[in-house]
């Protein structure tokens, strides 16, 4: 999945613990010393309302997903072929297939699920990375880690493209664009030391992710 995401940053004139992230009050998205995924995890998707979490099966999947909107359970995701939503207190047991282009969400009776609740299942099953502590904390985290004496009291913008990738590691950082060139490779230097963010996630796998950080100084 390569979408790419934008976070606006404004400024005026170190990286944390990478092994366990504490997001909420919760102690989640642990790794070991091997840097494979283990325990709880959890994906955010801030402005929609949106949880995922369950299990790691292995350090590319969840064994079991839950969906969440608003709090409340929306759908369970098992072995990525089953599916179990929850609507008016009932579930409804249904079988995941991209073979099925036309249905690819059945009923045990072999009936497709409703439009509304497919459309919501695919909309929920794909959740973008996120920089625990958002737009805010990359401000801060910039202003704190960019030397601006390079260039005195001099304004410009810089976009920064990064890579996400599974396991919410920055990768390949680059310059999109720049109007003062002069600190293009300090941001890049501080790009390079952001802490772990949560990594995008589709259908319950994880997936890199690209995002361009537009900067102003």
């Amino acid at each position: 999945m390569r979408k790419i995401f934008y976070l606006i940053i404004l400024f005026g004139h170190t990286s944390f613990g990478q092994q366990v992230i504490n997001y909420k009050g919760e102690s989640i998205n642990k790794m070991d010393s091997q840097n494979n995924k283990i325990g709880l995890w959890k994906i955010f998707d801030l402005k929609r309302n949106i949880e995922a979490y369950g299990e790691i099966e292995n350090n590319e999947k969840f064994a079991e997903i839950n969906y969440s909107i608003n709090g409340k359970l929306f759908a369970t995701q098992k072995q990525d072929s089953i599916v179990i939503f929850y609507e008016d207190n009932e579930k409804i047991e249904t079988i995941f297939s991209w073979k099925n282009r036309e249905n690819p969400i059945i009923k045990k009776d072999g009936n497709p699920i409703n439009d509304v609740t497919k459309k919501k299942f695919f909309q929920t099953a794909e959740l973008p990375a996120m920089f625990y502590g958002g737009a805010e904390g990359i401000a801060k985290f910039f202003k704190k880690n960019v030397d601006t004496r390079i260039i005195g009291d001099a304004p410009g913008k810089i976009i920064i493209e990064v890579v996400i990738n599974k396991d919410g590691k920055v990768e390949s950082p680059m310059i999109v664009s720049s109007s003062i060139p002069k600190l293009n490779e300090e941001c890049i230097r501080v790009a390079n030391k952001m802490p772990r963010w949560q990594p995008g996630i589709q259908q319950g796998h994880f997936v890199r992710t690209t995002f361009r950080i537009p900067l102003t100084f």
